[in-house]
């Protein structure tokens, strides 16, 4: 399984670059804000800073897109947490299928879908009787 390891919070902003102050969501207070869980399964390898492993900010501050569609931005933070390694987003729409090195787990997808050849051999090997496209 995953460990949570650090938490990034998205400070949504609209296109006139002023917080989000009405918005669809939130029962008593507007939600200007999301929170994106990092997890990381398994150990870094040794001289892994020596390797590309870098620090963050924990915040990333961007302007809303069409609902439910995170800022592209928080890609690029992943890939510089751990360049190289396989991510998993979870609660994924269809617009984020299809990232190089990404895997994208949601209810709202179309089928399953596997783009990565590597993850989709390995997933044939071990669930010979499953399609996934």
């Amino acid at each position: 399984g995953y460990t949570r390891a650090s938490e990034l919070v998205w400070i949504k902003l609209n296109l006139m670059q002023n917080l989000v102050r009405t918005g669809r969501t939130g029962h008593f207070l507007n939600h200007s804000k999301e929170h994106c869980l990092v997890g990381v399964k398994g150990d870094p390898p040794l001289g892994a800073e020596q390797h590309g492993f870098r620090r963050d900010c924990d915040v990333l501050v961007s302007e809303l897109r069409e609902s439910s569609r995170k800022p592209e931005e928080i890609y690029g933070v992943a890939q510089r947490l751990w360049p190289g390694a396989r991510c998993l987003e979870l609660f994924a729409r269809q617009h984020n299928v299809g990232k190089p090195g990404w895997v994208a787990v949601g209810n709202q997808l179309d089928g399953s879908v596997v783009v990565d050849p590597e993850l989709k051999r390995r997933l044939r090997e071990r669930y010979p009787r499953v399609d996934f496209a």
